[in-house]
């Protein structure tokens, strides 16, 4: 009897600490995995392994295909989700994702030929947008870089379909044809010394409408300059 109560005892408490995780229910895959399984929309399910950036934290898993929207998860287990692994989400349907408040950085490949994606909303924790993150993926339209991302990996936003960028004004490194994008007609920078891969090409010279929007005296002038792009004073 007292072994049957404490198992009672320890479901129930188990049961309680998912009432932290918002609409996000979670179930224990092995030592160091979970299964997130999010009401919000289509009951999608992320697999959830400990986050190699933080060991307090969770990072996302590739999974099964997933299609719609999606919403990444801000908890588990009162324990943030900081980040999304390589490939999580690569050749998915989704068509359009809200990034969850914990995320810190977006893996290699992450969204790789997602070409029904239209649209990404990123948080303002963000701190790296990993290589090929979006790699012909369909995103369209604007997008808004945060001011907390600081690094933007090379090919990160490369044949999709986005027309304008705005850059927040933490970037601080943009790597080779991170903006390879023949669509792209606009992008604007807050930030004043960001890196600029050096010998590389970071946008898609074919496109010679392209104009860059930036402050004077920024390096974002300076790779205009360099490179024959239309330059306009933020």
């Amino acid at each position: 009897m007292k072994a049957k109560f404490l198992l009672i005892i320890s479901v129930l408490l188990i049961a309680m600490s998912f009432t932290g995780c918002g609409k996000a229910e979670s179930s224990v895959e092995s030592d160091n995995t979970v299964k997130i399984t999010d009401t919000t929309e289509h009951e999608d399910e992320y697999i959830c392994s400990t986050s190699e950036l933080d060991q307090n934290g969770y990072a996302i898993e590739p999974s099964n295909p997933m299609k719609g929207n999606i919403t990444i998860p801000d908890y588990y287990m009162d324990n943030p989700v900081v980040e999304l692994n390589d490939y999580a989400f690569a050749t998915h349907e989704i068509t359009d994702v809200k990034m969850g408040a914990n995320v810190l950085e977006i893996g290699e490949n992450t969204f790789f030929d997602c070409s029904a994606l239209k649209k990404v909303e990123l948080n303002d924790k963000l701190k790296t947008i990993g290589q090929s993150a979006f790699l012909q993926s369909g995103l369209e339209g604007d997008l808004v870089i945060p001011d907390s991302v600081e690094r933007i990996e090379s090919m990160a936003f490369a044949l999709t379909k986005l027309d304008t960028i705005h850059v927040g004004k933490g970037v601080k490194y943009i790597g080779e044809e991170a903006f390879g994008i023949e669509t792209l007609k606009k992008i604007v920078f807050d930030c004043t010394d960001a890196e600029f891969q050096e010998g590389t090409d970071i946008f898609n010279q074919n496109d010679t409408g392209l104009i860059i929007v930036a402050p004077k005296g920024s390096t974002a002038e300076k790779y205009a300059k360099d490179n024959n792009i239309k330059f306009e004073e933020r």
